[in-house]
C-alpha cells in the first residue's frame, strides 16, 4: 500500500533514493502551462532539498523517453496553435518533424535532459530482463504502464516516487509517495 507524505510535511533523507515521476520534470523543465505555479513551485524546492540534501535522485531511460516524447507534443500543440492549423493540416511526423522548431526543440531537449535531468538524477539499470510482464501489466489495475513500470521499480529497489499524479495514491505497491495531494 501507497504510503502518501505530503509534499509540506517531507524531510530529505540523504540515505533515501528518490524517483521524480515523469509529471514533474515536465512542472519543473517542460513549460506546462495547466498547472499552477503554485505547485510548480511546491516541486522546485522540493527537488532542491533533495540536492541540498545530498540525497540519491535516478530516472531511468523508460523516464528520459516519456520526458522528450512529451515535450515534443507539448511543443507540437504549441506550433499547430500558432500556425492556426488542425492536425489533419499540419502532421506531427510528416510536417513537423521536418520544420525548424523541432530542430530547435532537439537541442533544447539535449541541454535539459543533459544539463538539468541527468546533472541531478543519476542513471538507474531497471533490470528489464529480469521482469515478469505481468507484475507491470496487471488486470485489475487502470494504471499506465509507465506508472505502474516506475512503481515496480520503485518498490524492487526501496526507491521514494515523487509524483502529482492522482492514480498513484490508489496502487497496491509498497512505496512510499511524496506528492502534494490530500
Amino acid at each position: 500500500m501507497i504510503n502518501k507524505i505530503q509534499i509540506k510535511d517531507f524531510e530529505v533523507n540523504n540515505e533515501n533514493t528518490y524517483f521524480l515521476d515523469t509529471n514533474i520534470w515536465l512542472y519543473l523543465y517542460g513549460g506546462i502551462g495547466s498547472i499552477s505555479q503554485k505547485t510548480v513551485d511546491a516541486y522546485s524546492e522540493l527537488l532542491s532539498k533533495i540536492i541540498e540534501g545530498k540525497a540519491k535522485l535516478v530516472t531511468t531511460s523508460l523516464q528520459i523517453s516519456e520526458f522528450i516524447n512529451a515535450y515534443f507534443q507539448i511543443e507540437y500543440r504549441a506550433e499547430l496553435e500558432m500556425l492556426g492549423k488542425k492536425r489533419t493540416e499540419y502532421s506531427y511526423k510528416k510536417d513537423y518533424r521536418k520544420s525548424e522548431s523541432f530542430f530547435i526543440t532537439v537541442n533544447v531537449m539535449r541541454k535539459i535532459v543533459s544539463n538539468k535531468i541527468l546533472k541531478y538524477a543519476k542513471k538507474l539499470d531497471d533490470n528489464f530482463s529480469e521482469l515478469e510482464i505481468s507484475e507491470v501489466l496487471p488486470i485489475d489495475k487502470e494504471f499506465d504502464f509507465n506508472d505502474e513500470y516506475y512503481l515496480y521499480i520503485c518498490e524492487k529497489n526501496s526507491i521514494t516516487m515523487v509524483s502529482h499524479d492522482r492514480d498513484m495514491l490508489s496502487s497496491t505497491r509498497n512505496v512510499t509517495l511524496i506528492t502534494q495531494h490530500n
